[in-house]
């Protein structure tokens, strides 16, 4: 799903979910923020808090970086593994399917 520049995934519903009675999550909106210097990264949130995850192609690992208030507070690199969000994000990337946020035509 895009939206504003915007790509929508929904995450999995977990076993605790399903016994809770949760049938849907909320969609995770991200923002392609394009390559640079072969790397290619993605946002999540806005404004306060935000995530930035990137990786080089074909993005068997990501870096990820959360920032409050534009202050970087953790730093982190874990598998894209497959079927996981972020391993999503990084297929369709490979794939052509995302621009980068604010190139698009809406």
């Amino acid at each position: 799903m895009e939206e504003d520049g915007e790509y929508g995934y929904e995450p999995g519903i977990s076993e605790n979910d399903e016994k809770s009675g949760t049938k849907a999550q909320a969609l995770i909106m991200v923002r392609y923020l394009g390559e640079s210097n072969g790397v290619h990264s993605v946002q999540v949130g806005d404004a306060n808090v935000r995530q930035v995850t990137s990786c080089k192609l074909p993005c068997e690992f990501v870096k990820n970086k959360t920032y409050v208030a534009g202050t970087l507070v953790k730093t982190e690199t874990m598998r894209a593994a497959e079927g996981s969000i972020v391993w999503a994000v990084m297929q369709d990337i490979q794939n052509g399917e995302l621009k980068p946020y604010g190139k698009h035509k809406g």
